[in-house]
């Protein structure tokens, strides 16, 4: 992630997680990467009043502001999937490399009673 918080490249496995090539992701800020609803909205990532209690947001900004590393955090988003809209849960951890925030997903869950039709 950059100072203006979106993704500056993706490894393979951060590919295969969430389904598209490092080249998509590029450029992009993470709620358009993952699909969040409300990244699709107008307003888009970031921009909306669910976007304040964003984990994932939070957190890479406060290592961005802090330099200190966090681990095995927890964000819940609703995406939107080909069966409707769906929570998922995304485990990951940031640190600094340089002057940019480095995040690795750690896993992805959707529980089954939580996709939205």
């Amino acid at each position: 992630m950059s100072d203006e918080v979106v993704a500056l490249g993706a490894n393979r496995a951060a590919e295969r997680m969430l389904g598209k090539p490092s080249s998509a992701m590029r450029g992009m800020r993470g709620g358009t990467i993952i699909e969040c609803v409300y990244a699709q909205s107008p307003e888009g990532c970031g921009g909306t009043e669910h976007c304040s209690g964003c984990t994932l947001r939070r957190i890479i900004t406060a290592t961005a502001a802090d330099g200190q590393p966090r681990y095995g955090a927890t964000s819940v988003h609703l995406l939107r999937a080909a069966q409707g809209l769906k929570e998922e849960s995304i485990r990951f951890s940031t640190r600094m490399v340089g002057q940019m925030v480095f995040v690795t997903l750690e896993g992805l869950h959707v529980p089954n009673d939580r996709v939205h039709g």
